[in-house]
């Protein structure tokens, strides 16, 4: 998932899907059995290009199922506001809502947005689950669960079983987080070149895939 915070870009992949987003515009792609991909700054529409891109494990049984592609702008998120604090819902469910990015495995993706001296307390989903808090933007502290402090840039992970949080701003300047996490990945993970899967002998197949072309191509690649 490729989430934009500021600018735009643009997708092109083997399977002939293009697809571009601005700012708060998300971009959802199921490698599967294997699909070659790039994307490029629009510098025409934005000398600037700042985002999140996050990798989501697959269940070890669809690993190698169809690749697929899908580009969601800013206006398809869920967004809402509660006691001065604004939410942006991106994948995963929260307070009764659904985001709109499909994962195949339960997790969470919300960017959250504090006005000046402000707080939040969510409630996670499930404390089954793995989350974490990246600062987005501060020029402050962000206090977490009153005995972390965090600075722009930061992120933690929040102890296993964490059932709620809360969050806080002591500055009068505006902050951004962004709330991630799910159900843990299968294991094991194999870390191989541009894959990740279940074993090294699923590796090799997927370099072997790639070599031949089985993926596709994109621009002479593979060559």
């Amino acid at each position: 998932m490729t989430y934009l915070l500021d600018g735009a870009n643009e997708h092109t992949d083997s399977l002939g899907n293009v697809g571009q987003i601005g700012a708060g515009g998300a971009q959802w792609m199921t490698a599967g059995s294997g699909i070659l991909h790039t994307e490029r700054n629009l510098l025409d529409r934005s000398p600037v290009m700042h985002g999140l891109q996050i990798w989501a494990r697959l269940p070890v049984a669809e690993q190698d199922a169809a690749p697929d592609y899908r580009a969601y702008q800013s206006e398809e998120m869920i967004e809402w506001t509660e006691n001065s604090v604004r939410y942006r819902l991106i994948a995963g469910e929260m307070s009764g809502r659904h985001g709109p990015l499909p994962l195949a495995i339960p997790s969470l993706m919300v960017h959250v947005f504090l006005s000046g001296s402000s707080s939040f307390n969510i409630t996670l989903p499930d404390i089954e689950h793995q989350y974490g808090i990246y600062v987005v933007h501060s020029n402050d502290q962000i206090k977490v669960n009153n005995t972390q402090s965090l600075a722009q840039g930061d992120m933690v992970r929040l102890p296993n079983g964490t059932h709620s949080i809360k969050v806080g701003v002591s500055d009068d300047r505006p902050a951004e987080l962004f709330l991630l996490g799910g159900e843990p990945a299968p294991q094991p993970l194999v870390f191989g070149g541009g894959f990740v899967l279940d074993s090294e002998q699923a590796i090799r197949d997927a370099n072997h895939r790639f070599q031949t072309g089985e993926m596709g191509t994109l621009d002479g690649v593979p060559f």
